[in-house]
């Protein structure tokens, strides 16, 4: 048996010790409990964190894709958060993915804007490829097919023409320097040709301008005027003749713009001054030393005037430069608006408004004639802003008239549909085309025909006064 010290038996008499005994035993009963709480714990932490890792996969994956462009990636990564969001089994879950959702949802307008962006350069580029000699005829005809198509994206076009428009004024950019290069090799030249009356030689530098003749013979009107006036001044220098004649130069200084004026108006006192205190007017003859000064006085005058002259001619040249530039500006503009699509908004609203039985749903055929319609209409105005900025211009026809627009025209013009299937098969039209468009009497797109009840076009210019030129509609 045992035996235990005296000190040992003592200390089990004592409470804490005895509390201590009692709290390790209950310790080792408790452990397959604790034990199972922390393996609970250990799988509760290791399952968030695979959530969160699944939160930051598809949150890396929706950013990247609205750096792309890719609207619908977004689009499904924000409701593959949601799914994950409905399986949380906590608030602060719950939260966390709220959170992130919120986040995405806010890149959505960047995205598309990125989207439409990439479009149009695909269009761009897909142009660019078309151009390509060596391109299998397959591959350009499919190419074709897809510009086709993207071009019927009006915000796709609208981009497009924007990189268009840039890419037109970049070329302008370096035709600017080339401009700015030209007069300034060849004011000179000018210059003499004007000088010598070697007018062959001017017409010749004029016409090697190119693209700057225009401007090179306003340059040049403005140095022919000069040199006249030089001539003048020439004629009255006081190195030809004895007595001064200050008006000659006044008289031309006068002519200036009031800016220029100023330039030139010290020098000018100057000279006039010289010439009040020096020549004798009843004696005829100069106090000494005053010619000389009279006679730099005066070369400097002109000096000056020929100087300002030239700048004049020059902004004159550039002036025109700019002009021109502008002018072709404005008309590629109009040329890009040419290529771009009818809104369908607007399109659909004028073929709701037009449809006889406003009760039937709208056919494709009513919205292709709708469009044909408003294209035209459109081009027209467009057309004839074109032809008043180039009156030489050459009027550009559009793509082949459809049948579906031959139609609606000739309804619109009163014409019966016997009368209308007579000129249809003068155009050539068969008659399976023709009973396509004339048998859909009840669906027809008749603009303003003259089968409208007085109601019906009533109710048609409502609708039309709420449309405005962006396609938009009013209801009010």
């Amino acid at each position: 048996m045992a035996r235990f010290s005296q000190t040992f038996l003592q200390g089990l008499l004592q409470p804490s010790y005895q509390q201590g005994l009692f709290e390790a035993a209950k310790g080792l009963g408790q452990t397959p409990g604790i034990m199972r709480m922390e393996r609970e714990r250990k799988e509760k932490e290791t399952k968030e964190l695979a959530q969160i890792d699944q939160l930051m996969t598809t949150s890396g994956q929706a950013t990247a894709a609205a750096q792309q462009g890719d609207v619908s990636a977004v689009t499904k990564q924000i409701n593959d958060l949601r799914q994950q969001m409905s399986l949380a089994t906590t608030l602060e879950q719950k939260k966390m993915y709220a959170q992130e959702i919120k986040s995405l949802q806010r890149l959505i307008p960047e995205t598309q804007k990125t989207a439409i962006s990439n479009k149009a350069q695909s269009i761009f580029r897909a142009e660019e490829a078309i151009l390509d000699p060596t391109l299998d005829p397959r591959a350009k005809e499919a190419l074709e097919q897809r510009i086709v198509e993207m071009k019927k994206d009006p915000q796709a076009m609208a981009e497009y023409n924007k990189y268009k428009l840039d890419q037109w004024r970049t070329d302008k950019a370096q035709q600017q320097m080339e401009a700015d290069a030209w007069i300034k090799d060849n004011s000179n030249a000018i210059t003499q040709a004007i000088k010598e009356e070697d007018f062959d030689e001017l017409n010749n530098i004029i016409n090697g301008a190119g693209e700057f003749s225009g401007a090179a013979q306003t340059y040049a009107s403005s140095i022919i005027s000069a040199e006249k006036t030089m001539q003048q001044f020439e004629e009255n220098s006081m190195l030809n003749k004895m007595a001064p004649d200050t008006s000659v130069e006044e008289e031309q200084i006068s002519s200036l713009p009031e800016e220029l004026q100023k330039m030139v108006k010290p020098s000018m006192l100057k000279y006039k001054k010289l010439v009040e205190e020096g020549w004798n007017e009843n004696t005829k003859t100069w106090k000494t030393g005053y010619r000389v000064q009279a006679e730099a006085a005066q070369k400097e005058v002109q000096g000056l005037y020929r100087n300002i002259i030239n700048q004049i001619a020059t902004s004159e040249y550039f002036a025109d430069v700019r002009a021109t530039r502008d002018k072709e500006e404005t008309i590629r503009e109009l040329e890009l608006e040419l290529e771009a699509p009818v809104d369908p908004v607007q399109i659909r609203l004028y073929a709701e408004a037009f449809k006889k039985d406003r009760k039937k749903p709208i056919t494709q055929s009513d919205l292709n004639a709708a469009e044909e319609y408003l294209r035209r209409e459109r081009d027209r105005g467009i057309i004839k802003q074109l032809e008043l900025l180039d009156p030489e211009r050459t009027p550009e026809e559009n793509s082949e008239v459809t049948i579906e627009t031959k139609v609606s025209m000739a309804r619109q013009n009163g014409q019966s549909d016997s009368k209308i299937r007579k000129a249809l098969e003068e155009d050539g039209h068969t008659d399976e085309e023709i009973n396509k468009v004339l048998g859909r009497a009840e669906n027809d797109v008749s603009y303003m025909s003259p089968e409208h009840t007085s109601a019906d076009r009533a109710y048609i210019e409502r609708v039309r006064s709420k449309i405005s030129p962006m396609g938009t509609y009013t209801n009010g």
